[in-house]
């Protein structure tokens, strides 16, 4: 419930227990009552003028998943239609990445022990978007793109009371088709019809430009407003670089280009290797944008936009966000660092403010389970930083999207019904939640993940057997990576595993052994699917230098069937094991 929501409802609750009382006072022949006959009458009441207010939720109303944007094995965020971004994954962290939780606590249930991070980042302020407007003689508004519930908002704490013009809307209309994502925010207070179309690049049998990690925003705000009306929409970010790096010191660049205006989040005294070092930043698609970056508390940023329609051009990290610790005389970072780019235009009835922004990263250090092999990201093949990542965004921006446009076209341009081609559609977003693509291109996907864990390995070959048709008919170079890392594991007496871990480099551990030591639990599938899914690929793409380094061990894992599976000699596999 919003704030002016409460406090009206409470006035009208007040007033009518005043009335309440009054006619409680008074028999029904009008004489008094006496103070105890009244106390007594409204134990005894069965029925008065005040009733409790009643709302509905509708299980339809909770915002339980939607759309993942990001990058293929690069991470990305989970888009839901409350506005808010979930299940962030682009700095490493479990549980996708082997690094430490980054939002809360939480619980890890093969070690049987929480994870406790380092500071409690809360997902509706990781990103956030809030649209600043005054109409003219009117007092300035900020209204937060989203359906808050947080009791801290944008880094305000309880944010209904401190700050009451800041407010979430009231309704939103979401619609999704991986990767594009569509909201239209609506509030009676709004002198506006507002639009966001969040999308990243995904264009089948293009490996670079489907694993970008950045994500766009295009923003269409139409003034309705009689009176002319300015108008400020702001990108904000709290950094999460060294999300669980205590003695990070914090630093920041901005960018000042023909067509565009940029801020990047890095940090210093940390180890180069460590797996949450890296960077972090925000573009905003004009020469005019302004930027405010460094800030973490209300007085700072927001009691400035509420009261301008333009953000100071400040960058503050350097001595805003760093202080001298008394005890080491070194300098050290703060837990909040906030960063904010906008664009703003003065607008009159049915004038537009069409303003775009592009969130970048780079998060090279990607290892291991265990910490002890080194897996990094396809991506910095080609970037080597997050302004490298942003300025490649920009310049291939319009190609990108015209590119991703027409696969998601062509895609829908079906018989097939609506709702099993939403069906499908959705089953897209696994190549971002569950997709693993490292520096040397090795691919695979987690067979499950939740945000506590992931509940499987990678590249499970019966799992892989169904579910990889759609990484084959999409992706056919990521579909003979994972192939090739099965043949890399493959035992010398031809077994296949079962599995592989996140570092690409060894088979799932734990395995029951068989009496040649494949250790895959004597699974009797897994070498025919291994045949299949090697002969599959090739038909598909006609690629014989595949088929030739990959050959051998096909006949290697069919060999060991015949030979080792086949101990009464019918020539017949022996049906033992799991089946």
């Amino acid at each position: 419930m919003k704030r002016r929501d409460f406090l009206t409802k409470s006035t009208l609750g007040a007033a009518t227990a005043g009335t309440l009382i009054n006619t409680l006072t008074t028999d029904v022949q009008g004489s008094p009552l006496a103070p105890n006959e009244v106390k007594g009458e409204l134990k005894d009441q069965e029925t008065h003028a005040t009733q409790a207010i009643v709302e509905t939720m509708l299980s339809s109303s909770k915002a339980r998943s939607g759309v993942t944007i990001g990058g293929v094995g690069a991470g990305g965020a989970e888009l839901r239609k409350d506005g808010i971004f979930y299940n962030w994954s682009i700095a490493n962290n479990q549980p996708k990445g082997t690094g430490k939780f980054l939002v809360g606590i939480d619980y890890d249930n093969k070690n049987k022990k929480y994870h406790d991070t380092l500071y409690p980042f809360q997902n509706d302020y990781i990103l956030f978007f809030i649209l600043r407007y005054q109409v003219e003689g009117e007092e300035p508004k900020m209204k937060i793109l989203q359906i808050e519930e947080g009791y801290e908002v944008g880094g305000v704490d309880m944010h209904i009371y401190e700050f009451p013009w800041m407010t979430g809307v009231e309704k939103i209309e979401y619609t999704g088709s991986f990767p594009f994502v569509k909201l239209k925010y609506m509030d009676n207070q709004m002198p506006f019809d507002v639009e966001l179309t969040a999308w990243s690049p995904f264009v089948p049998h293009d490996v670079k430009n489907s694993s970008l990690p950045l994500l766009y925003f295009d923003f269409n705000i139409v003034s309705k407003s009689d009176k002319p009306v300015s108008a400020m929409i702001t990108a904000n970010y709290r950094s999460i670089v060294g999300y669980d790096l205590p003695a990070k010191v914090w630093e920041s660049e901005v960018i000042k280009a023909g067509n565009y205006l940029g801020q990047v989040s890095k940090i210093s005294g940390v180890k180069d290797e460590e797996s949450s070092n890296g960077e972090l930043g925000i573009a905003s698609l004009s020469s005019e944008s302004t930027y405010h970056a460094g800030w973490g508390h209300r007085h700072q940023y927001h009691e400035w936009v509420l009261r301008n329609n333009k953000l100071k051009n400040l960058d503050d990290t350097t001595n805003g966000r760093n202080y001298t610790d008394r005890d080491t005389g070194k300098r050290v970072g703060r837990a909040e660092n906030y960063n904010s780019v906008a664009g703003s235009k003065e607008l009159k009835k049915g004038e537009s403010l069409s303003h775009s922004f592009v969130l970048g990263w780079y998060f090279p250090n990607l290892y291991d389970v265990k910490g002890k092999y080194f897996v990094g990201h396809y991506y910095s093949n080609f970037f080597k930083s997050a302004k490298d990542v942003l300025a490649y965004g920009i310049e291939n921006r319009d190609t990108l999207y015209k590119k991703t446009k027409l696969f998601v076209d062509s895609f829908y341009d079906s018989s097939a019904p609506q709702f099993l081609l939403d069906l499908v559609n959705s089953q897209l977003t696994t190549f971002i939640t569950s997709g693993l693509l490292s520096k040397n291109m090795d691919f695979g996907v987690l067979e499950g993940i939740t945000q506590h864990q992931n509940w499987g390995p990678v590249g499970t070959t019966d799992v892989n057997m169904y579910g990889g048709v759609m990484i084959s008919s999409l992706f056919p170079d990521l579909a003979k990576s994972t192939m090739k890392v099965h043949q890399k594991l493959q035992h010398p007496g031809g077994e296949i595993r079962h599995s592989f871990e996140k570092g690409f480099a060894t088979f799932l551990s734990g395995e029951t052994q068989t009496a040649v030591g494949g250790g895959v639990s004597e699974r009797l599938d897994l070498h025919s699917q291994f045949s299949v899914m090697v002969m599959r690929d090739f038909f598909w793409t006609n690629d014989k230098a595949y088929l030739q380094q990959m050959w051998p061990s096909v006949k290697k894992a069919l060999e060991y069937t015949v030979n080792e599976r086949d101990k009464n000699g019918d020539q017949q596999p022996d049906m033992t094991g799991i089946m």
